[in-house]
C-alpha cells in the first residue's frame, strides 16, 4: 500500500471481524492488487467501486474485475446496494467475507 493510501485510511478504526477477514486472505496467496483491495476494506469497511478508485487511484475497470474476482472466490461480499452520492445511481457496496 503507498504511502498516500496510508495516509487517506490512516484514522480508521478497525473491527476484530474485519482483522480476521483480512489475516484469512493473507494466508490464501491473492494476488497483490487483490491483496490490496483486501487491506483497504479492512481500513474502510464498507466500500463501493468509485470509493476504492477515489482512494487508490487506480482506473475503475480494474477495481471492479478485483472485486468481481475477490467475490467469486468468497473473499468479499456484497454488503448492501444504494444510490451513489454522486452520480446517483444504484451501485453496490462491498465489504469483508467473514468466515466463522
Amino acid at each position: 500500500m503507498s504511502a498516500l493510501e496510508q495516509q487517506k485510511i490512516s484514522n480508521v478504526n478497525i473491527s476484530p471481524t474485519a482483522i480476521k477477514a483480512y489475516q484469512e486472505i493473507l494466508t490464501t496467496g491473492i494476488k497483490p492488487q487483490q491483496a490490496t483491495i483486501a487491506a483497504l476494506l479492512q481500513k474502510v469497511p464498507i466500500a463501493s467501486s468509485r470509493d476504492l478508485v477515489n482512494i487508490t487511484g487506480v482506473e475503475r475497470g480494474t477495481i471492479c474485475r478485483i472485486l468481481y474476482n475477490l467475490e467469486k472466490s468468497g473473499k468479499v461480499i456484497k454488503s448492501h446496494r444504494a444510490t451513489c452520492p454522486i452520480t446517483k445511481h444504484i451501485v453496490s457496496f462491498y465489504k469483508l467475507a467473514v468466515k466463522d
